[in-house]
């Protein structure tokens, strides 16, 4: 269940707190004199009704509203049917109120994907509208992001807030938090591990032969990079993943692995370590055995500027 903020706002911002319980009043029937009949949770529906009522209203008034609290029970809703991206104006609907955006209109030819009628030359006011006033705060307001975004804004901030928790990357280690703070702990806690680098600039470092992280923070942007060394039966897996801050943008790099006169290269994307799923095999570069006895690392990282 999502709740949202939505109506008018006041002095710039908009609130998603909980309106206050207030008690209904009501004429009653002999003197005329008010009564109370029961009081409204925060979302106007009577106490009494139980937790199986479905029925939703707001209980403030017209003088005390600045903004709404809504919940909004079905998350799809403000969601195309057709390729689940959320809305955003223009909103088209068929004659039976079948609902697509815009993008998905062109893709199924004006034709509704439900019914067959046409589809694409009727707005759907009413839930433009209602995409118009959704201010949402961001999730990770706890943490210090203070942006409020429309609907379609807030899931694609979702992917690239500074404010996002990121875990440690080493194992035995609990520490998360958000991408700012993780240069810190890195400099107090695992200094040895830290190594500096800059965009476009090829590095060399010793060939690690046991199991090993590294943390490569960019010296002028604070970007961070995990260098992993993982010892298997073949030999030595060697990769780079990206870390922080969250970003949508690609980074690539090169490994060049040097040792025995021979020479091992991979290119290829930094893997979002924050939000590849499960499935995702992340690329990397095998030293057979024979091979990592000793010799030297180089590594380059792009940047995507």
């Amino acid at each position: 269940m999502t709740r949202f903020s939505l109506g008018r706002e006041d002095h710039g911002e908009c609130s998603v707190a909980f309106l206050p319980k207030r008690k209904r009043v009501v004429e009653s029937e002999g003197d005329g004199s008010p009564e109370l009949e029961g009081e409204r949770d925060a979302f106007g529906v009577d106490e009494e009704e139980g937790a199986g009522s479905n029925r939703l209203s707001v209980s403030s008034s017209k003088e005390e509203r600045g903004s709404l609290v809504v919940a909004l029970t079905d998350p799809d809703a403000l969601d195309c049917p057709i390729c689940f991206e959320p809305f955003k104006a223009p909103v088209f609907q068929c004659e039976n109120g079948h609902v697509a955006c815009f993008t998905c209109s062109g893709k199924i030819k004006n034709i509704c994907s439900f019914c067959s009628l046409s589809i694409g030359y009727i707005r759907c006011r009413v839930i433009e509208r209602i995409l118009q006033s959704i201010k949402l705060k961001c999730q990770n307001a706890d943490q210090g992001c203070k942006q409020l975004f429309r609907y379609h804004e807030w899931h694609a901030h979702k992917r690239c807030c500074p404010f996002s928790p990121c875990p440690c990357p080493f194992y035995n280690c609990g520490f998360v938090a958000p991408s700012k703070q993780l240069s810190r702990h890195f400099s107090e806690m695992h200094s040895s591990n830290l190594k500096l680098f800059a965009f476009d600039i090829c590095q060399a470092m010793e060939l690690p032969l046991h199991s090993q992280t590294y943390i490569l923070q960019e010296q002028d942007r604070g970007v961070l990079f995990i260098l992993r060394n993982e010892v298997h039966m073949l030999g030595n897996v060697m990769k780079i993943e990206y870390l922080a801050p969250p970003s949508q943008q690609q980074y690539t790099y090169e490994i060049v692995a040097e040792a025995n006169d021979c020479s091992l290269k991979l290119k290829s994307n930094a893997a979002d370590k924050n939000s590849m799923d499960s499935s995702y095999k992340i690329p990397f570069l095998m030293l057979p055995k024979p091979v990592n006895i000793s010799g030297e690392l180089t590594f380059c990282i792009r940047s995507p500027d």
